[in-house]
């Protein structure tokens, strides 16, 4: 009996420890997860533009918001940085994650980087980071796990030591210990990292997508852990690029960590709706979404259902499983659901026998129905759009010289397209399209695109656009868009949008952003964004310039308008009000020798002001006893020293004598207000000491240096100067030392 009583005690006492473990394990350390997503097509003069590395950071950095444990607020997304925008990125990220540590949070770095390499360093634009210093600088962000991974030629320089440990599941295990870092990379150091237009995107970041939405978990617990993705990514990646006219592409590999498990890096689990393909299907599966864009492409050979991560909505689905038997099938996710694709959902269909195929291999990525062709046409006349037997629903055909007389339409442009009225393009543009009311390309567009009225591209647009009315990119502008009304970028812009209205950029500035209205970037300025009106920017790197608004919720940079409004401290602001964080926003009053009772008002950043100030009184100034008023602006810097501050400023404005203010009429008898020609100019430099008693409540006081000047044909005999105390004075003009005091709010 006392046996059977020990065995119980000692069994509840390890179910009380358990339970202890557990809730400890639930209440204690939260990992966070921070996420950099680097995207650059341009990498300088010498190197091609690439298409698909801004939209392969966006969908990796999706994928990681929506299954990979990060919060938006934690995903950072630069689109043609610079090194110095990387480098403030990271040192940010580094001050957040130390102090999410001093809140007891386990943090973690994944850095994503697309674009231009070679084995030294990668590229952004006329711009190289060496990998050494690369490395250095993500080292500096104090995180428990960092996780690198680059998509780039050559970029499997920046890995040396091969192997690691396995460690335990970070984003959902709180009692993980696991801590080093993991470099992941498209391509060794010899080999070049490729991108291909059949899937829009990169072979190793597409083999990487796939992967993390679920195609990589090989045991089928609903996780993909960094051992898995590696693993997956390598083998498609290979797959791909075996028979490709650069060659096969290695993804490489550089692992060091230590503790117990493997690093969990996304849970299908948390991402809204999944697709679960059944046992009975295996072979080459493509997935499209509504949009016909591929969202997934792999190879299934295990007789173990899969689960995918997708976003609700409706996918194509393509599988070959072997021969020239195709079958495909259309599957509606809705959201929070998951949703099974059997065999019987799949119908069957051949390809025909004269199909087109890349080398020795079925390429997947092409939609194929029994009348399915490619065709190339040298020229094209079109009375009607399509109209000539070239453009037929179905076939994949491409022009190098389209000319539509009452409008043209096409697949694909290699070369010029010409129309008196538009152009019509359900593919890519690689070339000129030129007409005289509009142009649509549904794909990427190459070169220029003129038009009297309208252009509209739905992919990227690397040239010109331009037109009389607006423009319309749904993607990156790498070049010029120029319109008479409006330009409108849904993507990131590098060069020039100039517009008569206004500009709109739904991401990143590089260049120059200008319009006679107003300007709107929602992401970075880098460059000049100027208007005359209005100014919006995410950060700015740069100038904003405008006739009344500048607005920008961070960055460094000159702002020039008559109010900027900026969330950054290292701003410099020139204009009547500006309103920066932690700046300087002080009213004043205060008397100086000449008798004037002055208001003023100080606006800028912690160390530059502007100031406007106005005053009434003077008589001491003049010989006669008219009542003076003067009006002044200028600018300034601030020291401060505790509670004490000190200032240095300059400024110039006008003396006007009130009492040759009269009233008049003019030829026909309306009534007029004459300022007579008495008035004089003032030039102040002055220095400052004050004492801030309360935070909104100061005393302050200072000498001056006053030069006043009489116009050319100011009333001499009326204002006449009066001997200064300190100075020296003749019938023209007076300087003298001055002095003030006021009260500052």
């Amino acid at each position: 009996m006392k046996r059977i009583r020990l065995n119980v005690l000692v069994a509840a006492g390890f179910l009380f420890l358990l339970v202890s473990n557990n809730v400890f394990a639930a209440d204690g350390a939260v990992t966070r997860r921070f996420g950099l997503f680097i995207g650059s097509n341009n990498g300088g003069r010498e190197r091609t533009i690439l298409r698909y590395a801004v939209s392969d950071a966006r969908s990796v950095s999706r994928v990681f918001t929506g299954m990979g444990g990060i919060a938006e607020e934690d995903n950072i997304i630069l689109v043609e940085p610079t090194v110095a925008d990387i480098n403030r990125q990271l040192d940010n990220l580094g001050r957040i994650s130390a102090q999410a540590q001093r809140n007891s949070q386990r943090t973690e770095l994944v850095f994503y980087f697309s674009g231009h390499s070679d084995e030294d360093g990668i590229f952004l634009n006329r711009e190289r980071y060496g990998y050494r210093e690369l490395r250095e600088r993500i080292n500096t962000v104090q995180s428990e796990m960092k996780i690198v991974i680059l998509d780039s030629c050559s970029s499997g320089a920046i890995t040396r030591a091969k192997g690691g440990v396995k460690t335990q599941p970070f984003l959902f295990d709180t009692s993980v210990s696991a801590a080093g870092y993991a470099f992941l990379t498209s391509s060794s150091d010899e080999e070049a990292s490729q991108e291909s237009d059949s899937i829009g995107s990169s072979y190793f970041t597409h083999s990487l997508l796939a992967g993390l939405r679920g195609a990589a978990d090989s045991v089928g617990d609903g996780r993909v852990t960094l051992n898995e993705l590696y693993r997956y990514a390598y083998s498609e990646t290979l797959a791909k690029t075996e028979t490709s006219l650069y060659g096969p592409q290695h993804p490489s590999y550089d692992i060091q960590i230590s503790g117990s498990g493997d690093v969990v890096l996304t849970d299908i689990k948390e991402i809204s709706a999944s697709l679960v393909i059944a046992e009975d299907i295996t072979g080459r599966i493509s997935i499209r979404d509504s949009s016909d864009f591929l969202v997934a492409e792999l190879t299934k050979v295990s007789n173990k259902p899969m689960v995918l991560g997708l976003e609700p909505g409706l996918y194509r689905i393509t599988v070959q499983t072997g021969g020239n038997n195709f079958y495909r099938a259309e599957v509606n996710l809705p959201e929070n659901r998951q949703t099974i694709l059997n065999r019987s959902n799949l119908t069957i269909f051949a390809a025909a026998a004269g199909d087109r195929r890349r080398g020795n291999e079925f390429d997947s990525d092409y939609d194929f129905n029994e009348n399915d062709e490619e065709r190339s046409y040298l020229f094209s006349f079109q009375f009607l759009p399509g109209f000539d037997g070239s453009w037929i629903k179905g076939k994949n055909t491409t022009h190098n010289f389209v000319f539509g007389l009452f409008g043209g339409m096409s697949h694909n442009i290699n070369g010029v397209g010409v129309s008196p009225i538009g152009l019509i393009n359900t593919g890519n543009v690689n070339g000129a399209q030129v007409s005289g009311i509009f142009n649509i390309t549904e794909g990427w567009g190459h070169g220029v695109q003129a038009a009297g009225i309208f252009n509209i591209t739905n992919g990227e647009r690397t040239g010109v656009q331009t037109a009389a009315i607006f423009n319309i990119a749904k993607e990156s502008v790498i070049g010029a868009q120029t319109a008479g009304i409006f330009n409108f970028a849904d993507g990131s812009l590098i060069g020039l949008q100039a517009s008569g209205i206004h500009s709109f950029a739904n991401g990143d500035v590089r260049g120059i952003q200008t319009s006679g209205i107003y300007n709107i970037a929602s992401g970075e300025v880098t460059g000049i964004q100027a208007a005359g009106i209005f100014n919006k920017a995410g950060e700015i790197n740069g100038g904003q310039i405008a006739g009344l608004v500048n607005y920008n919720s961070g960055g460094r940079g000159a702002m020039i308008g008559l109010v900027n409004i900026s969330k950054s401290e290292d701003v410099i602001p020139v204009g009547l009000v500006n309103v920066v964080k932690n700046g300087i926003l002080h009213p004043a009053v205060y008397v100086d020798d000449m008798l004037f009772t002055n208001i003023s008002f100080r606006s800028g950043n912690r160390y530059f002001y502007s100031f406007i100030s106005t005053g009434i009184g003077g008589s001491s100034t003049f010989n006669n006893s008219a009542t003076q008023f003067v009006l002044r602006g200028g600018f300034g810097v601030e020291f401060t020293l505790n509670k004490l501050f000190f200032n240095l400023d300059i400024s110039s404005g006008t003396i006007f004598n009130l009492e040759a203010v009269e009233e008049d009429t003019d030829y026909y008898g309306n009534w007029t207000l004459n300022i007579d020609s008495s008035s004089v100019g003032i030039a102040q430099l002055r220095f400052t000491t004050g004492y801030r008693i309360f935070k909104h409540l100061g005393v302050f006081g200072g000498l001056s240096y006053d030069f006043i000047y009489k116009h050319s044909d100011v009333n001499r005999e009326n204002d006449d100067f009066n001997d200064p105390l300190i100075g020296f004075s003749n019938d023209r003009h007076m300087h003298k030392l001055g002095i003030f005091a006021g009260i500052q709010f």
